[in-house]
């Protein structure tokens, strides 16, 4: 389904590169960019399609790379990681650019992002 270094909407213009990885049941998801209200969905469009692979069982997130969240990014971040769990997969954030981390701060989710419900 996923070829190596696969990277969904390629050619789309926009501020948001995504990067996924497979290997051992362990999809790798590479954030690069902002994650807005104009890019936030991307990131749910490929939790979809991921959370569909055979053999599955993790999503990880890599968002040290971003350099820019808003409220509407974060909201599709947490929407992604909830499409994976409502899939039967584990989803996690393993990574966190301090953009991103403010924003988990103001909006006081970093800590339910730590909890062993999402890891």
């Amino acid at each position: 389904m996923f070829e190596p270094g696969y990277r969904p909407f390629a050619g789309a213009p926009t501020a948001l590169q995504v990067d996924v990885t497979l290997a051992g049941g362990v999809a790798t998801v590479r954030l690069r960019g902002e994650l807005d209200v104009c890019t936030g969905p991307r990131v749910l469009d490929v939790a979809d399609v991921v959370s569909l692979v055979p053999g599955l069982w993790l999503l990880e997130v890599d968002g040290s790379e971003l350099s820019f969240v808003d409220g509407a990014g974060l909201g599709a971040l947490l929407a992604a990681l909830d499409c994976v769990h409502q899939a039967g997969l584990q989803g996690r954030l393993t990574e966190r650019s301090p953009a991103l981390q403010l924003v988990l701060g103001l909006v006081n989710v970093g800590a339910r992002l730590s909890d062993h419900a999402l890891n």
